[in-house]
């Protein structure tokens, strides 16, 4: 027997339209990735390439649900991670970095180009 307290939680989605029915279809699908990956890919060498492999896995998951090309965060992160001091190091999650790249973007003037 379901309690009422149970079901308040679970059909939360019934009140309030901005929340989805089904948000882990989305999880389920980065998982897939990950599995495919492994599956594909059964020698990574190491330990540490195992936790590496995961790592830009698990990065690459992240810039996909922040609506980012990984392999633009990618270029750009490991061009400039040499210069990147260690207390900086969280600016460049990818939820931090798309929110400085709109700042950038918002403060460009028309018929300005933006060096790079």
């Amino acid at each position: 027997m379901v309690h009422v307290a149970d079901t308040k939680e679970l059909n939360v989605f019934c009140r309030d339209g901005a929340v989805a029915i089904d948000d882990d279809n989305i999880r389920e699908r980065e998982m897939k990735r990950v599995v495919l990956n492994r599956k594909n890919r059964p020698c990574v060498g190491n330990a540490r390439g195992g936790r590496t492999a995961a790592t830009l896995a698990s990065l690459a998951s992240t810039c996909r649900r922040h609506e980012i090309y990984p392999q633009i965060y990618f270029k750009q992160l490991l061009t400039n991670l040499p210069l990147v001091a260690e207390r900086d190091l969280a600016a460049w999650l990818p939820d931090r970095w798309k929110l400085d790249q709109m700042a950038r973007l918002a403060n460009l003037q028309p018929g300005t180009v933006a060096a790079s």
